[in-house]
């Protein structure tokens, strides 16, 4: 990891997020304790110079903006005295709900629900833009919620002060601990990428999870100097981690694509594609071994997801699907067909 260059003032990242755009947006302030220059801020260079948003909200720029996530031209805050929302790219503001609840966290899923997360009060659930809230705290065994994020496949995830991580498969009805291999329950942030792979920062380390929160792994070898108090990742799948110390970035992506280098079950199977070299149509066999959600991904070079020719619940058996390339440069690319327990991937050739 490197350090960016921010400018920023004293006090920590809290939040990080990406617009639209893929302009970096980051809250500060100070969760306890005498705030020291918080606010919203942008980057519109990966995080080498920054400027304040949000002037006209009655004084942003001297808040704890404790979360921040973004809903196409729409930004949405998360602070002391409530939640904000600007329509207009941050340069006008209103308060839109939970008047007078500390907003520590937000999250945002496919079908544009927003989960908010509070200090002692638990989360909240809008499904109509935050004109409206409800409570959503079944199963949830601390009321304090540090952070949230939600994957491809709906569920949502809650990072906690004290009692570690919980799921929910069930839009924030019902939730359950996934503290395995956590060797601490200070949550301090959680994020997902495009592979539903899980990072999340602790008060000691920071874990990831490659089977939908099931199990943790530590991924930093040595103890950390900082925490990590915020974590966001780009279109391209690169880290970035809010800390004591500024913005940090990994150097390598989270979603680089590497061939075979999963889970390899005799029960599931990925074939070669035919015809390969190809243009612009090719096909694609795979075989599932029990009921449940398969993706079929295509991959371009950098790793960025480009296709989607599965993404639904399957019972078992042989299929077939075919990928159109005609929209497409000629190159190599990527497929991957990914279930719980199974992900293989194969690289194919477009010629146009």
């Amino acid at each position: 990891n490197y350090v960016l260059p921010t400018g920023l003032p004293d006090a920590p990242p809290i939040c990080l997020t990406f617009d639209k755009n893929q302009n970096l947006l980051l809250g500060s302030g100070r969760i306890t304790g005498e705030t020291v220059g918080g606010g919203l801020w942008r980057s519109t260079d990966q995080g080498n110079n920054w400027s304040l948003v949000g002037t006209n909200l009655n004084g942003l720029d001297t808040l704890n903006v404790s979360s921040v996530i973004t809903k196409n031209d729409t930004i949405f805050v998360g602070a002391m005295p409530g939640i904000f929302k600007s329509t207009d790219n941050g340069v006008n503001w209103i308060l839109c709900g939970l008047n007078n609840i500390n907003i520590w966290s937000l999250a945002i899923n496919d079908n544009g629900h927003i989960f908010a997360g509070t200090y002692s009060k638990g989360i909240y659930l809008s499904t109509n833009n935050g004109d409206d809230w409800a409570e959503i705290n079944q199963g949830l065994l601390d009321s304090s919620i540090s952070s949230l994020t939600a994957n491809a496949k709906g569920h949502v995830f809650a990072g906690t002060k004290q009692q570690g991580i919980f799921k929910s498969t069930d839009f924030g009805n019902h939730w359950m601990q996934i503290n395995n291999g956590l060797t601490c329950t200070k949550i301090l942030s959680i994020i997902s990428n495009s592979h539903d792979q899980l990072y999340t920062g602790t008060d000691e380390d920071v874990f990831c999870s490659t089977d939908n929160g099931e199990n943790w792994i530590k991924i930093n070898s040595t103890e950390l100097p900082y925490k990590v108090y915020t974590l966001a990742i780009d279109s391209c799948g690169f880290l970035y981690a809010g800390t004591d110390e500024g913005v940090f970035r990994s150097i390598k992506s989270t979603t680089q694509v590497k061939e075979n280098d999963e889970v390899n079950l005799r029960s599931f199977s990925l074939s070669h594609n035919y015809p390969n070299p190809f243009n612009p149509v090719t096909n694609i066999e795979f075989r599932i071994a029990k009921f449940g959600f398969a993706s079929l991904k295509v991959f371009n070079l950098l790793g960025e997801e480009v296709a989607t020719v599965v993404s639904e619940e399957l019972p078992p058996g042989t299929y077939k699907r075919q990928w159109d390339g005609s929209k497409f440069s000629s190159g190599v690319y990527f497929y991957r067909l990914q279930t719980k327990g199974f992900c293989e991937t194969k690289k194919f050739v477009l010629i146009r």
